[in-house]
């Protein structure tokens, strides 16, 4: 996977725009989607500016994908799970505690 791709994937995990992300990494949208298209090859400088943005190494961009990929997946079924406790009740977040402590229990038997 190449470098703007590992970008994209990084960013969507996140759940934050193009926008966002380009204003903390103190870049126009534009460049930072030029980035993730991989028409530019950004500077070290600002491949670094990119990372810390996203909130991880510039090496984790630049190298293996396999752990970024993991990361992006971990993020993401966290993000979906604080959106779905947000907005159920105690009574079903307490159910769904229980559930979450069996799977748990389950997983470790096997």
């Amino acid at each position: 996977m190449g470098y703007g791709k590992a970008v994209r994937l990084r960013r969507k995990a996140l759940g934050k725009t193009l926008e966002e992300v380009a204003e903390r990494a103190q870049l126009s949208p534009n460049y930072l989607g030029r980035i993730e298209n991989e028409q530019v090859s950004p500077s070290l400088g600002i491949a670094s500016q990119v990372a810390r943005a996203l909130g991880v190494s510039t090496s984790a961009l630049l190298g293996d994908d396999r752990p970024l990929r993991e990361s992006a997946r971990e993020q993401t079924v966290a993000y979906e799970l604080q959106t779905l406790l947000n907005n159920m009740n105690e009574e079903a977040r307490d159910a769904l505690l229980v559930l979450a402590r069996a799977l748990k229990r389950r997983a470790r038997r096997r």
